[in-house]
């Protein structure tokens, strides 16, 4: 599957061999769709938006008929108060004792967030960019242990990230310092 997000809100899933629209709604009142990242399994889509808003779908409930009830079902969504547009999104390749961590870019912040059954939570913000950060330009090393980031300067911006062993969900990461080169 491939999705697509539309300046009106909208969200669409296609089939790749047949070209064909699988599925859609429109996410209203959060202006157009800035950023789309599937989760490694494939089952979540997060999905960033103008106003700032981060949402997590699972991917199966976009394709069913009657979405609108499903939307109120706190098991199936998760989502996150707007601020400036989200610029990227990044799910974590390596999960953490079965937790789903997304990176979010918005403005010049890196923040790092839990899927936590019907919530999303913040974890921590990265220290802040110096210039806002591009579009896109956001990425995991593939064991979890740093997130980067390219700003509007051509700087690129790393993080280390450290987890605890045992900690709960909401307290598993802090940040080390942002270094650019």
């Amino acid at each position: 599957l491939l999705a697509s997000g539309g300046s009106d809100g909208s969200v669409r899933l296609w089939h790749l061999r047949t070209r064909m629209q699988v599925a859609g709604r429109v996410w209203e009142g959060q202006g157009g769709v800035t950023a789309l990242d599937f989760s490694q399994d494939g089952e979540w889509l997060a999905v960033g938006s103008a106003a700032g808003a981060l949402r997590v779908w699972r991917s199966a409930s976009l394709a069913e008929a009657a979405w609108e009830e499903e939307a109120a079902d706190a098991e199936r969504e998760a989502e996150a108060e707007g601020g400036a547009p989200v610029a990227a999104l990044r799910w974590c390749p390596a999960a953490r004792a079965g937790a789903a961590v997304l990176a979010c870019a918005r403005g010049c912040t890196v923040s790092l967030w839990a899927r936590a059954g019907a919530f999303l939570v913040l974890l921590a913000d990265l220290a802040a960019s110096p210039e806002p950060l591009l579009r896109g330009a956001l990425d995991w090393a593939h064991d979890g242990s740093h997130v980067q980031a390219g700003n509007l300067a051509g700087q690129r911006l790393v993080w280390a990230v450290h987890w605890a062993p045992d900690a709960p969900v909401h307290g598993a990461a802090s940040s080390g310092g942002g270094a650019s080169g």
